[in-house]
């Protein structure tokens, strides 16, 4: 079970220049919608920090996920290899010996980690996904923004509920 911290970050509005708080997910990419009002003067700000994931490939969205993950098993699974490593070569006196069984297991927990990275699926961002179509759908004006200070991935989700659309 993953622990995920939250933060609040202080910006100043672009209008008033009064301080305004913002929750951000520290672990990875907070996804919803970048714009936010300024409790103060209603100004609209934007923070960068904040992403449309319909605008990301699903690569990018998968990064956060997966890299953890993988990070976590290699550091776990390294020592304990090293370890055991040592141990069978101290229990049978033959380093070689004892890398010929080592070895071939690390090397197929090392692959079958790399397999787990390449079987992540998006479809568990599904909900996150379709609500940030929406919000793109619902106003041109804010997708126009968006993406003009977003950018706009040729594989994203967004792209290719446009091109459906067209067609």
């Amino acid at each position: 079970m993953a622990v995920v911290m939250k933060q609040y970050r202080t910006y100043k509005c672009v209008n008033c220049s009064e301080k305004a708080k913002t929750e951000r997910v520290t672990e990875g990419n907070t996804y919803g919608n970048p714009f936010y009002s300024c409790p103060h003067c209603g100004a609209l700000n934007y923070d960068p920090y904040i992403l449309e994931p319909a605008l990301l490939s699903p690569k990018k969205i998968l990064k956060d996920s997966g890299n953890s993950l993988n990070t976590m098993l290699f550091l776990l699974y390294m020592p304990c290899g090293l370890f055991a490593l040592l141990a069978l070569t101290f229990a049978l006196e033959n380093f070689l010996l004892a890398l010929l069984i080592v070895g071939p297991i690390l090397a197929l927990l090392t692959v079958l980690i790399l397999l787990k990275k390449k079987k992540l699926d998006v479809s568990k961002y599904k909900d996150i996904l379709d609500e940030s179509v929406k919000r793109l759908d619902s106003s041109s004006k804010y997708a126009d923004a968006v993406i003009k200070l977003q950018g706009i991935d040729p594989d994203s989700v967004y792209q290719e509920h446009m091109q459906q659309k067209i067609q």
